[in-house]
């Protein structure tokens, strides 16, 4: 028997940990400038020199021209933000009234008004390098602004691109961080002092420390990683607003989990018919028993701003053929450039164990079953080879079980995203059919850390009633699923015969020894008779 309890995950492992030091901090930063230590270095340069200027890259969630007034609010310099199109009037002015390039403080202007216009860039750039200007009566001028470019890093590697000499005219750049490591000692305070700022800003009611720790589990999740957590603000903005600002009662973990709930029941209405769906069998999923060529993948489906996980079932059938390995929602244009990818990788990591003296007298086609929209990633390759693994040698595989994992050329189980909306997909299956406790999700080691799943699936797994296994190889996955032990080839590269391996290589060896039933006439009677 396999011991699953080497692979299994504890409950402990399947979400953000607070330690002793999870308090508010007693000196928090203001919420935009925390984790931002590249932007903040990037504008004391800037306000050091007054011939610099600054791009600054930004990100979604967060409000740059806020991240602006939180930075400039040491220095108080005034600021002036280009709000269309600009023209040459705009920029340099005429004999009545100066041009933006007169204003003496930061000139705002996001990058997009730039790109719109892209010959109005060598003029500024010419002013900007040179540190003045003619106007419309040829008179010179002063540039006396500093100019802030507001966009994103890869319109930054546009304009890179358009101009190669544009890094050494705005020589400043300073990139948004997305995610604050909170393996930092002290970063974890700071963030819930930070979240707290903004609910009493939003709210006008104090945070309780556990509902901050539940928003900072919120925000783990965000950014699929136990040890960082999200600085998209605008997405805590966004479920604050949703509370009660009613009231001097602080805010308590309840409320946080009713706006949470709230929030995922305002877009999840294709999920609630997907699951509909697999409930009244329309589309077949099984959960219990033994399947030859069959098993779950897991796939992720994102729309109108929400993700949700669901299980798939991939089945394979192999008959003698010239040893290909057919994607048929590829052949039926179904299937991503990524997803073919997966498949080819598949098929080298068969063909290096078993086919490098010879070729594979074998033929395969893998399906994702009741699949009518576009299929893309390589996050089922490791259900997809684990399956054709179990059509090739007729061994059955558990289908209370279900995998996600990328594989590689030599055998190695590599990480994914969507990693938790997989796992309670499939569990929302198990779980409205009855936990069985024998159920469970295999997945690879490499996305341990990126487990934030809800409480539902953490008390059924601290039950037993659910299980998570991790795994490194595919090997190790073929173990789990077929109940068949690992076994190690010997040094002629046999394996036992009574493991999986084993079994591979005598179905790959009767084929082998059937390619005459497989000839045309013509090719047996020349064969008889020793015809050329």
């Amino acid at each position: 028997m396999v011991n699953r309890q080497h692979y299994r995950l504890s409950a402990a492992q399947l979400t953000l940990q607070f330690g002793d030091d999870a308090g508010f901090h007693p000196q928090p930063q203001p919420p935009l400038l925390l984790g931002q230590p590249r932007v903040m270095e990037c504008w004391q340069a800037l306000s050091q020199r007054e011939d610099r200027h600054l791009y600054l890259a930004t990100l979604p969630g967060l409000d740059p021209l806020a991240l602006i007034d939180q930075l400039n609010r040491g220095d108080g310099r005034p600021t002036r933000l280009v709000d269309r199109v600009i023209s040459r009037a705009a920029l340099y002015g005429n004999r009545d009234t100066p041009g933006l390039l007169s204003f003496n403080g930061l000139l705002l202007m996001p990058v997009e008004f730039l790109l719109e216009r892209p010959a109005a860039w060598w003029p500024l750039r010419q002013a900007l390098t040179r540190g003045y200007f003619q106007d419309d009566q040829g008179q010179q001028r002063r540039v006396e602004c500093q100019l802030v470019l507001i966009g994103s890093s890869g319109e930054y590697d546009n304009l890179c691109g358009f101009d190669g000499d544009f890094g050494d005219v705005v020589e400043l750049y300073g990139e948004c961080q997305p995610e604050l490591d909170i393996g930092v000692r002290g970063a974890l305070p700071l963030w819930l002092s930070a979240v707290a700022t903004l609910c009493a800003e939003l709210c006008g009611r104090p945070l309780s420390l556990e509902a901050a720790q539940r928003l900072a589990r919120h925000a783990s999740r965000l950014v699929e990683h136990q040890q960082k957590l999200s600085l998209s603000w605008a997405e805590m903005t966004r479920l604050l607003k949703r509370l009660d600002s009613a009231g001097l009662d602080e805010v308590t973990v309840d409320e946080i989990e009713r706006a949470l709930n709230a929030q995922t029941r305002m877009h999840n209405a294709l999920e609630e018919s997907a699951h509909e769906s697999i409930q009244e069998e329309m589309v077949l999923v099984q959960t219990q028993g033994e399947a030859v060529g069959q098993i779950n993948g897991l796939t992720v489906v994102d729309y109108c701003g929400h993700s949700y996980g669901e299980p798939a079932r991939i089945t394979t059938t192999v008959h003698y053929g010239d040893g290909e390995v057919a994607d048929i929602e590829r052949k039926s244009e179904l299937g991503g450039n990524i997803h073919a990818k997966g498949m080819m990788i598949l098929s080298a990591c068969l063909y290096r164990l078993f086919g490098r003296d010879a070729p594979l007298h074998l033929n395969a086609n893998i399906v994702f079953e009741q699949s009518y929209q576009t299929i893309d990633g390589d996050s089922a390759s490791l259900a997809e080879y684990c399956s054709l693994i179990s059509a090739i040698t007729d061994s059955p595989i558990a289908q209370n079980l279900a995998l996600t994992g990328a594989v590689d050329q030599f055998g190695n189980v590599q990480a994914i995203g969507g990693i938790n909306q997989k796992v309670e997909g499939f569990f929302r299956v198990c779980h409205s059919r009855g936990l069985t406790g024998n159920q469970g999700v295999i997945l690879p080691t490499a996305n341990a850390r990126q487990l934030n799943l809800s409480g539902e699936v953490i008390r059924a797994v601290a039950e037993n009633r659910f299980h998570l296994y991790q795994v490194d190889k595919v090997e190790q996955a073929l173990e789990l699923v077929c109940d068949i032990p690992l076994a190690e080839a010997d040094n002629e590269g046999r394996y036992p015969e009574n493991s999986l391996y084993g079994k591979v290589q005598l179905r790959l060896e009767q084929l082998v020894g059937s390619e005459d039933e497989h000839q045309t006439l013509w090719q047996r009677i020349r064969n008889r008779f020793g015809f050329s």
